[in-house]
């Protein structure tokens, strides 16, 4: 029996320039962006805007739009995908380095906050 009740996700990708925009969509409307600067040949994550609604947390949302950002880099021929551990998100520091670790990010932490980071991340392509 056809379920016309299941929620439709689905992911786009919008680039302007040097701007990356991937967003996650449930139904039509935006649950989640990741925004990114596209330079020569690296990708540097810029921001990943939280789910809005706690109960989209852990649903595969995020490792299917980070799957959308390496598949861009490689399909584009950029080597590198970078960004930074911000203090803003600290406060679920493990859950970051679990989900960067299952893509293959290096994950190098600062003994000491640098621009209010608290570490960076890198993966070559």
């Amino acid at each position: 029996m056809f379920n016309f009740f299941k929620p439709k996700f689905n992911i786009r990708t919008k680039r302007l320039e040097n701007s990356l925009t991937i967003v996650a969509n449930i139904n039509g409307k935006k649950i989640s962006s990741m925004k990114c600067v596209v330079e020569e040949k690296a990708i540097l994550i810029g921001d990943i805007e939280p789910f809005r609604n706690h109960k989209d947390f852990n649903k595969g949302y995020g490792t299917m739009m980070m799957n959308e950002l390496l598949s861009y880099a490689k399909q584009n021929n950029i080597n590198e995908v970078y960004g930074y551990l911000s203090d803003v998100d600290i406060d679920h520091k493990e859950r970051l380095l679990h989900f960067y670790t299952k893509f293959g990010f290096e994950i190098k932490l600062y003994d000491v906050m640098i621009d209010c980071n608290f570490g960076e991340l890198r993966i070559l392509i």
